[in-house]
C-alpha cells in the first residue's frame, strides 16, 4: 500500500506499510435445489482473521442465505440476506455487526454470458461514529460466456452511499468497487480449483482517513463435494 501526497502532508512519518491488511478466510457453501431445478437454497458460511501492519487486528464470522427461483432458462430471481460479525483487536468500541438485504435479477443469454444486478440495503451497527452507517447498494456482476476447461472469467460492480448518521456533520460518503475474478480449472489440485482475483475501490468521503483508493490481489481455491 502506498500513501497519497494528502497523507503525506498530515504525517511525513507515517509509512503505507502500517495500513498493508492480510487476511485469511476459510468458508463452506451449501445448495439445496428443490427436484424440478426452479426453486435453490444457498447457504454460506465463513470465519477469518484480518492482519493490519503486520499485526492482528480484527476476526470475522460471516454467514449468508438466498432463496433462488427460475422464471425460465434464462432468468432467475434471488432473494439474499448476509450477516456479518466483526471483533477489532483491542478496540471493542469499534466492533460491528453488518447486515445486508437484497433482491437480484440473473439473465444468461448466448454470446453474452450471464448477467446479475442485485439491488439492496445495508446497515452497520457499532458504538463507534466513524464505523455504523446505511444506506442502498447497487451491484451489476457479469460471467463471460468463455467455453474453455482451463479459464473462467467474472466481472463485478459494486456501488454504496453510506451514511455515517452518528456523524450528521459530515455528506455521506460514495464508495464503488471494481473486481475481476479469473477461475483456472486446469491447475486444480485433488479437486480444488484455484482463483485470482483482482479488486480496486475508491471511497470518496469529507473525512480524510476515509477518503481511499485501494487495489488489492486475492487468491483462492474451491471445491464442490
Amino acid at each position: 500500500m502506498s500513501l497519497g501526497d494528502r497523507a503525506a502532508a498530515i504525517n511525513p512519518a507515517a509509512r503505507g506499510s502500517d495500513y498493508r491488511q492480510d487476511e485469511v478466510t476459510l468458508g463452506l457453501s451449501h445448495l439445496w435445489a428443490s427436484d424440478n431445478g426452479r426453486m435453490a437454497l444457498a447457504l454460506d458460511a465463513a470465519a477469518g482473521r484480518r492482519w493490519t501492519g503486520g499485526d492482528h487486528s480484527a476476526d470475522r464470522m460471516a454467514v449468508s442465505a438466498e432463496l433462488r427461483r427460475a422464471l425460465s432458462e434464462d432468468w432467475i430471481i434471488a432473494g439474499q440476506w448476509s450477516a456479518e460479525d466483526v471483533d477489532v483487536t483491542g478496540r471493542p468500541v469499534a466492533d460491528s455487526l453488518t447486515q445486508r438485504l437484497g433482491f437480484s435479477v440473473s439473465h444468461r443469454a448466448e454470446g453474452l454470458g450471464a448477467l446479475t444486478a442485485r439491488l439492496g440495503a445495508v446497515e452497520v451497527a457499532s458504538d463507534a461514529a466513524g464505523v455504523a452507517w446505511r444506506g442502498p447498494s447497487l451491484a451489476l456482476g457479469w460471467r463471460a460466456p468463455i467455453r474453455s476447461e482451463h479459464l473462467g472469467l467474472m466481472v463485478d460492480l459494486e456501488a454504496e452511499r453510506r451514511d455515517y448518521w452518528k456523524t450528521p456533520g459530515f455528506a455521506p460518503d460514495d464508495w464503488m468497487s471494481l473486481s475481476v475474478t479469473a477461475e483456472l480449472p486446469s491447475l486444480a489440485v485433488m479437486g480444488f480449483n484455484p482463483t485470482v482475483t483482482v479488486t480496486a475501490a475508491r471511497t470518496k468521503s469529507e473525512v480524510v482517513v476515509r477518503d481511499t483508493e485501494e487495489l488489492g490481489i486475492s487468491f483462492g481455491i474451491a471445491s464442490r463435494f
